[in-house]
């Protein structure tokens, strides 16, 4: 245990806070889930720095001992990011719904020519997400001018939903 140890592991620290804070904040301006994470999984090489700078220090006293407790603490900690990471990751891997249906029911039933709704489904991040539906119209309307409303719903709910990416929108006739 020496002043270089020290250094090193300070040095190590203040590069992945400046990296932390540099993910995170574009994390938060990108949208981007993929940054927000790894800005949590530089928290985590931060703890561990951490934990080498107090294990030194008591080292350094004498308390040979405490370096494995510190150990122990980190270890929950990092477990608790990881978990936390996961857990957000599952949502976009097992498609959450990332927009009520009923404020979509609201908006899709809004347009004319709508003659209902149903079959709504959501999935992707909160700066990417991906819907389809299903729009019920007049049976007696061309195939074009069921389109047309196919379009206005489209451009109604990319207004009224920012962060929506793609719709897809499957038409059926209705008596």
């Amino acid at each position: 245990v020496t002043a270089i140890s020290f250094l090193v592991m300070l040095i190590t620290m203040a590069v992945n806070i400046v990296v932390a804070l540099y993910e995170s904040r574009k994390g938060r301006e990108l949208n981007s889930e993929f940054l927000a994470a790894d800005a949590k999984h530089t928290q985590s090489d931060i703890l561990v720095s951490l934990s080498v700078i107090i294990g030194l220090v008591f080292y350094r006293l004498g308390y040979h001992r405490a370096d494995a407790i510190v150990g122990i603490v980190i270890v929950v900690l990092i477990g608790k990011i990881g978990f936390d990471i996961l857990r957000h990751a599952s949502d976009i891997l097992v498609d959450t719904v990332r927009i009520d249906t009923a404020s979509i029911e609201d908006v899709v039933n809004s347009v004319d020519g709508v003659k209902g709704c149903h079959g709504i489904r959501t999935r992707g991040t909160a700066s990417s997400i991906f819907l389809d539906l299903h729009i019920l119209v007049d049976s007696s309307i061309s195939v074009e001018d069921a389109h047309a409303i196919a379009d206005k719903v489209e451009s109604a709910l990319k207004a009224g939903f920012h962060s929506v990416a793609d719709i897809v929108v499957h038409i059926e006739p209705v008596e």
